[in-house]
């Protein structure tokens, strides 16, 4: 589906991501580029206040959460190499500038911790990624999905299309 959305040249970052998974083809790194790409696949979402990436060596964690009320920062070796990471160092699940689960070394487990961490205490999905986790919860993991929104239920239709 992302290979499709990049031929009309409007998802220039799905096309970059793509270009990532190109050079090095993983089942790590296809996940990583499922869960990266889904807000730029959906249109109108910016990732940037919720999906932060670091170098592990030189940023410090701080400078990397500032600002962030709830998302993960992932810390790589030698900075953002491309738009998804080669070598995770770590991934932090951060709530209110505060780091509550650390030392996750795969970007998926992370989501899933995320996704966790937002259930245990009760928060509200970041607006400019709503429909991304609304879509992990609905589609990905199951959870109510009758009562998925329009945006959402489309695209999990689009998803069945391809499976068949």
């Amino acid at each position: 589906m992302y290979k499709t959305a990049t031929k009309s040249g409007k998802k220039q970052s799905l096309k970059d991501i793509l270009d990532c998974l190109e050079k090095d083809d993983t089942k790590e790194r296809r996940r990583a580029a499922a869960l990266l790409g889904l807000p730029h696949y959906i249109s109108g979402e910016d990732p940037s206040d919720v999906i932060r990436m670091c170098d592990a060596h030189v940023e410090t964690l701080d400078e990397a959460m500032k600002g962030m009320q709830l998302g993960l920062v992932i810390g790589c070796e030698g900075g953002k190499q491309g738009f998804i990471p080669h070598e995770v160092f770590d991934v932090a699940v951060v709530v209110e500038e505060t780091i509550v689960l650390h030392n996750v070394k795969d970007v998926a487990q992370s989501f899933a911790m995320l996704m966790g961490v937002i259930y245990c205490v009760n928060l509200k999905y970041p607006d400019a990624m709503k429909y991304s986790f609304e879509f992990i919860q609905r589609v990905v993991m199951k959870i109510k999905p009758d009562q998925a929104s329009a945006r959402v239920h489309g695209l999990r239709n689009r998803i069945l299309r391809y499976k068949l």
